[in-house]
């Protein structure tokens, strides 16, 4: 089988074949034998091992596998937090390597939201200034970020409380406006580390089928990290990962 060849914005490479090649317009995510390696001074301890990851726009994906496979290395490889040792990660056909550190950070804020495990909501600030927080320091007129922000907490059900703190609300509502958070400035990708690890489990499947909607209606990419098949069965693909390498990609059963 011949090696695809993958251009993007004027730049080649080869990479390993894969089973069903999409073209690159229609993928929004790209990874090339990507290696991620931690040098503890004494050791070298390998976290990803040549992997190759493909997502299409408009996906919903998640990655699974036990706890330290390399799920969230993955992720935060991909996002550009965290530099890779080897390999190339395109995203929205933006080679990563070519990017400094203060143009990734802008990247990030124009092409990406993030949701987390812990939430990572400021307590001091009210929820709607939570919200519209990211848009600021991008330097987003303040009337015009409260406006955005506003939308987006109605977007997620929470048109009622935006002048709370976060310590007023329940778990899953803190998890709700981390996500109006994410989406506040029009991503194309919102990327979710364990966004029910928190959560009970009826709170957890309410916040992924607001994922689901908001999936539905926005047209966003999701790719989320978790290690419950719950929230993996309710994914368009799901990502199975072990020791740093990827087992299989597949489809989740629908019930």
């Amino acid at each position: 089988m011949v090696s695809e060849t993958i251009t993007v914005q004027g730049e080649t490479a080869t990479a390993a074949p894969a089973a069903r090649p999409a073209r690159v317009e229609d993928r929004i995510v790209i990874a090339r034998k990507l290696v991620k390696t931690y040098d503890t001074g004494e050791v070298e301890v390998p976290a990803l091992r040549g992997l190759n990851v493909d997502i299409k726009k408009g996906e919903m994906v998640a990655i699974m596998g036990p706890s330290g496979c390399g799920k969230t290395t993955l992720l935060n490889c991909l996002s550009g937090i965290d530099d890779f040792s080897s390999g190339e990660v395109w995203i929205a056909g933006q080679r990563l390597s070519k990017l400094s550190d203060n143009q990734k950070t802008d990247f990030r804020a124009m092409k990406m939201g993030f949701i987390f495990q812990n939430y990572n909501l400021l307590p001091v600030l009210r929820c709607a200034e939570n919200v519209e927080l990211p848009l600021l320091v991008r330097g987003v007129d303040p009337k015009e970020a409260r406006r955005k922000a506003l939308a987006a907490m109605t977007a997620v059900g929470l048109e009622k409380e935006p002048m709370k703190k976060p310590a007023e609300l329940s778990g899953g509502q803190q998890q709700r406006v981390a996500i109006a958070r994410a989406l506040v400035n029009e991503p194309d990708i919102v990327f979710a580390d364990e966004p029910t690890g928190n959560l009970d489990s009826e709170t957890s499947r309410e916040v992924v089928q607001l994922m689901k909607r908001l999936h539905r209606e926005k047209g966003l990419t999701f790719i989320i990290v978790t290690h419950d098949s719950a929230v993996g069965n309710q994914t368009q693909r799901v990502i199975m990962m072990r020791n740093g390498v990827i087992l299989k990609s597949f489809q989740p059963p629908r019930t």
